[in-house]
């Protein structure tokens, strides 16, 4: 069998076409149509379809993971001027938060009690709501001598929120 090469003159051009000719000859063996190319073709084709189907995977898991950070931050974020207000260290304290409790500020305050609380729950967590002081002065009746805390129906209204959504979630 005699190659390209043998069968060319040793002229500047023609050696460059000689060279185009052997290169057309070798790769003549491996057109587009042999089995191994066509073998290594679906191959790719079936790895860019799984890359494709692990990216749409990856990008659902990144849109829920989105939504879910989205629902935290928002659930656990509080205004300033709500989370300073506990804990509650003066009866005083305790009347006018009472007071100035409007409807619009209850899931406000409810995100405080939740993040003050984490995850011990309101009755181990109590303190960093109102002070040993304060719990010492009151009871929920106001009975044996000590004051009626039932009497601040807001703030027991965003306790109970509290501990029905614990119950709920639980």
């Amino acid at each position: 069998m005699s190659t390209a090469k043998e069968n060319c003159p040793p002229s500047p051009g023609k050696v460059r076409r000689c060279n185009a000719a052997f290169g057309e000859e070798l790769f003549s063996q491996y057109n587009q149509n042999t089995c191994e190319c066509i073998n290594l073709k679906m191959q790719l084709k079936k790895l860019e379809e799984k890359i494709v189907k692990q990216n749409q995977a990856i990008m659902d898991v990144l849109a829920s993971h989105s939504v879910l950070l989205n629902k935290i931050y928002k659930n656990e974020t509080m205004p300033t001027e709500v989370s300073t207000v506990f804990p509650i260290k003066t009866v005083e304290e305790l009347e006018k938060l009472n007071n100035g409790i409007s409807e619009e500020d209850i899931p406000f305050y409810v995100a405080t009690v939740k993040m003050k609380i984490k995850a011990g729950g309101l009755i181990k967590n109590f303190s960093k709501l109102i002070s040993d002081d304060i719990c010492l002065k009151y009871n929920y009746n106001g009975t044996h001598g000590k004051l009626p805390f039932c009497q601040y129906l807001k703030i027991n209204g965003i306790f109970e929120e509290q501990l029905v959504m614990k119950i709920i979630l639980h």
